[in-house]
């Protein structure tokens, strides 16, 4: 049993990702807990502004815009930064500006957060996932919350495959019987210029097994559908 399969047996409960305010949030500085794409806490602040009566061109021109789904999902894309992605129910707090690319937060405490760097040149994305992940794995551990191996994973979302990484982290006396779950994925632009897609969530050990199916289901959904403009074009 791999230790993707061992964390996913012991823990479930999607803690957002689902919303049914008919509403975008984005949102300038404010105080309320975010998280980084390494999976650690940070603090953020932000102010709302609704995008909802925008135009497509004028969502386009925004750092970062999103607009509702017909599914009680939102669609966020950015032209600056060249990507778009999907989140799952439309009460999401976002974030965009030069110190934090994307950060969104959802009531329950799902985080999503997208980063930028440069690696000077092209990288193999599963190989560039596993040293990601490996690093987030042992800091976390030597902070005394033991995490995973990384696991990668293949996702299909539409007609492509993702490569994706996992890694569950054990909260231990912080959040007694509480785990975050963690995904990865990455996209490299034709600049060269590569884009981090994080996903966490926290999870409850005793929650039913069904609970612990859609959180996994919804996230590696999420995760799958990150995507560059360019390659919708």
């Amino acid at each position: 049993m791999s230790a993707r399969t061992y964390a996913v047996m012991l823990v479930v409960g999607l803690i957002g990702c689902a919303g049914t305010a008919k509403q975008a949030n984005v949102q300038e500085p404010e105080s309320g807990p975010s998280s980084t794409a390494s999976g650690e806490p940070q603090e953020a602040d932000t102010a709302r502004t609704d995008p909802n009566d925008e135009g497509v061109d004028e969502l386009l021109a925004n750092r970062c815009a999103a607009r509702m789904g017909e599914r009680d999902d939102m669609l966020v894309l950015s032209k600056k930064d060249g990507y778009a992605t999907l989140l799952f129910g439309t009460d999401w707090a976002i974030e965009c500006n030069d110190e934090k690319l994307f950060a969104a937060q959802s009531p329950g405490g799902t985080h999503v957060t997208i980063q930028d760097f440069d690696p000077g040149g092209p990288i193999v994305v599963p190989d560039h996932l596993e040293d990601l992940a490996s690093r987030v794995a042992a800091r976390m551990s030597e902070r005394g919350f033991p995490a995973t191996q990384p696991s990668p994973l293949k996702i299909q979302a539409g007609h492509q495959t993702v490569d994706a990484i996992f890694v569950s982290i054990d909260l231990g006396e912080a959040a007694d019987q509480v785990v975050q779950l963690n995904y990865w994925t990455s996209r490299q632009r034709a600049d060269g210029i590569v884009l981090d897609f994080h996903i966490s969530t926290l999870a409850h050990m005793n929650q039913p097994q069904e609970t612990m199916n859609a959180t996994i289901l919804l996230m590696e959904r999420t995760t799958g559908l990150f995507t560059l403009l360019e390659d919708l074009d």
